[in-house]
């Protein structure tokens, strides 16, 4: 009797399908007031797409304060990093607005959403980084909570990513 192996066909992705999803929450508090340079926040998440022609589909909603002791209005900025390389496309602005030098705080929760186009197979690990434009200024990512109750029952605010792999 003869044995013989039946392997099956490769399996076939249709082009715009979901090939696999990576969800991270992250409640580590970070503060920069450093300017001038790109500081990682520490909210990241990683994907090793399973084909080379597949597309990233990055969502991102991190929880970000830029607090502002004195002087005029000041800016933060946020991008996504992946692997070394700052996306264009994920790039967003926080600013505070100054009412009459007592300091101001602005808290947001900005989306950051778009489609990367690695072209590997190759781990892609998304950071998202911050930026300040004066020393008089921070940028807090996951600030403690001062709500009562805490939600979730955590001290801190919660930043996200998702990435999803669509077929090519």
């Amino acid at each position: 009797m003869a044995i013989s192996t039946i392997s099956s066909p490769a399996a076939i992705t249709v082009p715009g399908s979901v090939l696999q999803t990576v969800y991270v929450a992250n409640r580590t508090s970070f503060t920069t007031s450093t300017t001038g340079s790109w500081v990682s926040t520490g909210v990241i998440a990683s994907i090793t797409p399973k084909f080379s022609t597949s597309k990233i589909l990055v969502i991102a909603s991190p929880n970000a304060m830029v607090d502002k002791v004195t002087g005029p209005d000041n800016l933060g900025w946020l991008i996504m990093d992946r692997n070394g390389t700052k996306l264009g496309a994920s790039y967003t602005e926080l600013r505070t607005y100054d009412r009459g030098n007592s300091g101001i705080q602005y808290v947001s929760k900005p989306s950051m959403c778009f489609v990367d186009e690695p072209a590997t197979t190759s781990a892609l690990t998304y950071t998202i980084y911050g930026e300040i434009d004066t020393s008089v200024t921070t940028l807090s990512v996951n600030i403690q909570e001062t709500r009562s109750p805490v939600v979730d029952g955590s001290q801190y605010s919660t930043s996200t990513i998702i990435l999803m792999e669509i077929a090519g």
